[in-house]
């Protein structure tokens, strides 16, 4: 069954094309498909919109005042389509990016200008946070992607491996004297480390990681 939308289509396209049979090839529809659209439009208006002429046929009054409006809105939506085409294939639109400490340093920040030369129309929104919130705004939409550290559990939620980062304990130059030897796990613990905030994944796993040895 054909839309209101598509007889309105039809017409717009007769009244460019000012025939019937070239409306019809442009609309890869037959010509009597073309001509039973016009007639279940003016039916449904309850008015004449076209004259038949030896060349074709033109608008009636009240054709030419229908066609004004009809290929405006023809317009309107087919720019609107566009915009959603663009959008989906990122041309244009809004990208916002939930990323922690570590994971903006270490992953994001070397594609951010190339993300930017590809997809130039196309505004980031780069938000900070720990795991656990940024987890929170994808599910509730505020951010369309979180740049994480795993571990995290959440079926609501769909993951994709990035990258490994190698975490290492780092010491400034007093502590050269007093480490001379690798240091287990229980040493490790007892020395005045410098962490992530409590909240972060990556401290948490630390942490664990941690109490696991003991």
């Amino acid at each position: 069954m054909i839309s209101k939308l598509d007889l309105y289509r039809v017409f717009g396209c007769v009244g460019k094309c000012k025939s019937f049979s070239k409306a019809a090839k442009e609309l890869y529809m037959t010509q009597p498909a073309v001509s039973q659209s016009i007639m279940q439009l003016e039916k449904e208006l309850d008015i004449r919109l076209f004259t038949r002429t030896p060349k074709g046929v033109i608008l009636t009054n009240e054709g030419e005042i229908l066609f004004e409006y009809v290929t405006s809105a023809i317009s309107l939506i087919e720019a609107g389509e566009k915009k959603m085409s663009d959008s989906k294939n990122l041309m244009i639109g809004d990208l916002k990016i939930g990323v922690g400490d570590t994971t903006s340093k270490y992953f994001l920040l070397s594609y951010l200008e190339k993300f930017h030369i590809k997809y130039p129309n196309v505004k980031l929104k780069i938000l900070n946070g720990t795991t656990v919130e940024l987890c929170n705004l994808v599910k509730t939409g505020d951010i369309d992607l979180a740049i994480c550290n795993l571990p995290i559990e959440d079926s609501a939620l769909e993951f994709k491996k990035c990258m490994e980062i190698q975490d290492i304990f780092v010491c400034g130059e007093r502590f050269n004297k007093t480490i001379s030897k690798p240091l287990n796990f229980v040493e490790i613990s007892k020395m005045p480390l410098i962490l992530l905030d409590g909240k972060s994944n990556s401290r948490q796993y630390v942490e664990n990681y941690l109490l696991s040895k003991g």
